[in-house]
């Protein structure tokens, strides 16, 4: 099975959207999700005052 990586930033709530896949109607695809860990307030002012 092929692989594409996309990365994509998270604009509304709960939602995803790919588009122009090279992929054609009726083909079976599989989708992983990974999450990147959030950066919290305090580890954000750490980096910005260091």
């Amino acid at each position: 099975m092929q692989s594409i990586r996309l990365q994509r930033t998270i604009e509304k709530d709960s939602e995803i959207h790919l588009c122009d896949l090279p992929v054609s109607q009726g083909q079976q695809v599989d989708i992983v999700v990974s999450f990147s860990p959030r950066l919290s307030l305090k580890k954000i002012l750490l980096r910005v005052n260091y």
